[in-house]
């Protein structure tokens, strides 16, 4: 079935019949990139901070803690991309239908029995992963990621528009080089 975009009141519902390539071949991968990322900033900062603290109490305590938090650290990157796969197998197979629904106050993602509703005052940031929005809130550590197939171009494009602003050190960036174009 290809994708079904319908007009219900005010929200636009966007629906398809999940194929064996959701899990597979994008969405798994985009799925472990928007994990990995403030994922793997944690563990690297408890990996760091852990035989710090250890070092600056027990000194002889802090050669165990360290290769321990490597390998735990290690183990969990490795595995991460697995459970992407196997969590979007499991909650999307194929044949199964999932949808999409825009309104003008919500956002809410139906991918076979996971649903997830997302108000858009809630919402921090959207950006472009390669074949999928990536949609972050602000009050959870939620992190919806809506596949091409159950997206408009006017959908997307208006969702860039208005929550897709660079991360803060990119605004630094250019506000630097306009500033030394400026004054240059």
């Amino acid at each position: 079935m290809t994708r079904r975009v319908d007009h219900v009141d005010d929200a636009i519902r966007v629906e398809y019949i999940a194929d064996e390539g959701l899990a597979d071949e994008g969405l798994a991968d985009r799925l472990r990139r928007s994990m990995l990322r403030p994922f793997t900033l944690g563990l690297f900062y408890l990996a760091c901070l852990v035989p710090l603290v250890a070092l600056l109490t027990v000194e002889a305590y802090a050669m165990a803690a360290l290769p321990g938090a490597a390998i735990v650290t290690m183990s969990l990157l490795f595995f991460t991309p697995f459970f992407g796969r196997w969590w979007l197998r499991r909650t999307a197979p194929p044949g199964t239908p999932v949808s999409a629904e825009y309104g003008p106050d919500r956002i809410r993602l139906r991918l076979g029995t996971y649903d997830r509703t997302l108000d858009r005052a809630s919402i921090r940031r959207v950006r472009r992963l390669s074949t999928s929005l990536q949609v972050t809130s602000r009050t959870s550590t939620d992190v919806l990621l809506i596949p091409d197939e159950l997206l408009t171009p006017e959908i997307a494009t208006g969702l860039l528009e208005e929550f897709g602003r660079p991360p803060w050190w990119r605004r630094l960036v250019d506000a630097l080089r306009r500033r030394l174009r400026a004054s240059g």
